[in-house]
């Protein structure tokens, strides 16, 4: 349960009474997050942290579905190259599997049909992201990291079926990773420094430090997911 120490900070910020907030002990701020952090019930942490989680990748199925082919055809266009190829049944098919593969893995985690629902969900997205072509785009880390960070959300349905169905070495939590550092890290990074430099009127280009924290992000996600085999905690 919450401690009441963490009750009764929440109920005063709530309520806007700043003045009766108190600093409480970290003692029981820790003893809270580890009572939520530890709960093993169910796989990643419970059915709310599934469903938050969820909600993220949701997001980035259906926004980056639309953005990510859209920077990429703009970029491509104005270096006269070959657009990303676009198919609205490609989008609805990758979606409908998306949406029926969170469902189950909200509620049913470790049942097979959920391994079989994310298995097409990799498989879909995996065709989607190859269609738009983000390799053309290597020269450009901007556009790129989009596609990074859509290809980990490929690569954490792939690694969800195999923590299911078939590699008894691959976690939850290596999947819980690479969606969390992976294709969360990418897709915050990027768009959040896309926006900065369009409404700071900027040119919509990566410097060589920009490249440098897209790249860091990408081996933190490898060496986050991979920890299981180099024998670190997951």
């Amino acid at each position: 349960p919450i401690s009441p120490a963490v009750f009764r900070s929440t109920k005063c910020m709530a309520m806007k009474l700043w003045h009766c907030w108190r600093p409480t002990p970290t003692a029981s701020w820790r003893k809270s997050v580890s009572t939520l952090s530890t709960t093993r019930r169910w796989p990643f942490g419970g059915r709310p942290a599934r469903l938050g989680l969820a909600a993220l990748i949701a997001l980035i199925t259906v926004i980056g579905g639309r953005i990510v082919p859209a920077f990429t055809a703009n970029w491509l266009d104005a270096r006269q190259t070959p657009a990303v190829r676009l198919g609205p049944g490609v989008d609805r098919l990758a979606l409908a599997v998306t949406g029926a593969a969170l469902v189950a893995w909200v509620g049913w985690p470790a049942h097979p049909l959920t391994g079989y629902l994310a298995a097409g969900a990799g498989l879909a997205n995996a065709f989607r992201w190859a269609r738009w072509r983000g390799w053309q785009c290597l020269a450009e880390p901007l556009i790129f990291g989009l596609h990074l960070g859509y290809l980990w959300l490929v690569i954490g349905w792939g690694l969800t079926a195999a923590a299911i169905l078939w590699v008894p070495s691959v976690t939850h939590g290596m999947a819980q990773h690479a969606f969390t550092a992976g294709a969360i890290g990418h897709m915050t990074l990027v768009v959040m420094s896309r926006a900065a430099l369009g409404h700071n009127g900027l040119p919509l280009k990566a410097d060589a430090l920009l490249s440098a924290a897209i790249a860091c992000v990408f081996v933190g996600a490898v060496l986050r997911v991979t920890a299981n085999f180099t024998g670190a905690a997951a």
